[in-house]
């Protein structure tokens, strides 16, 4: 009976360590469960954190994407434009080279117009310069026919010696009309002032024989 006792004391001594053993288990698991509620805790408070900075994120990202969307709408606006512009511009353009044409072409026949002209103001010129000599020859032919009967017959009026059929004196006139012997009229046409001596007029290449 003694023996059963004491083996019951030690039994009883073995459990109470062992629940003391557990006791010191249970408090460490307590202790570590408390700890790893608090990293929890802790870990749950960065996260709702990150959680945040993720939603401001995304809202960012949001706002971006619109204000690229709204660039893209107002790039395609302008696109459209810039197109519409380069075909105005085109049309202008084109316009402008027509324009252009007509006007060179206008040009071209004004300057074909202008050159008739000349040719007509030439001709009309040369026509005006033939009719001048024209009425230079018959001037003097006219101014000869009526000295030529008053001095044919009488001396030369600048050397005073008389005509003779011979070419030396012979009589002949000058431009003007006026009479000398051919030696003095070859003089006169040599003289620097080439004039004649009594109308002051420019005396001629050709000398006018009253017998041509």
């Amino acid at each position: 009976m003694e023996l059963d006792n004491e083996a019951m004391v030690t039994k009883i001594a073995a459990l109470k360590k062992e629940i003391g053993n557990l006791h010191q288990g249970i408090s460490r698991k307590t202790a570590k469960t408390i700890e790893l509620t608090k990293t929890l805790q802790s870990e749950k408070a960065s996260g709702r954190i990150w959680q945040n900075q993720i939603l401001e994120q995304a809202e960012l990202i949001r706002v971006i994407e619109n204000e690229l969307h709204e660039k893209k709408q107002e790039n395609t606006t302008l696109r459209a434009e810039i197109k519409e512009e380069c075909k105005n511009l085109q049309k202008e353009n084109q316009g402008l080279n027509r324009a252009m044409t007509r006007k060179n072409r206008q040009l071209e026949e004004l300057g074909s117009k202008i050159q008739g002209s000349e040719k007509e103001i030439n001709s009309l010129l040369q026509l005006l310069q033939n009719t001048q000599n024209q009425l230079e020859t018959e001037k003097g032919r006219n101014l000869l026919a009526g000295t030529a009967e008053e001095e044919f017959s009488q001396e030369c009026r600048i050397c005073f010696e008389p005509y003779d059929t011979e070419k030396r004196h012979k009589a002949c006139s000058s431009t003007c009309g006026h009479v000398y012997c051919y030696s003095c009229l070859v003089k006169q046409s040599k003289d620097s002032k080439r004039e004649c001596p009594f109308c002051k007029k420019k005396i001629g290449q050709k000398i006018k024989l009253f017998d041509e």
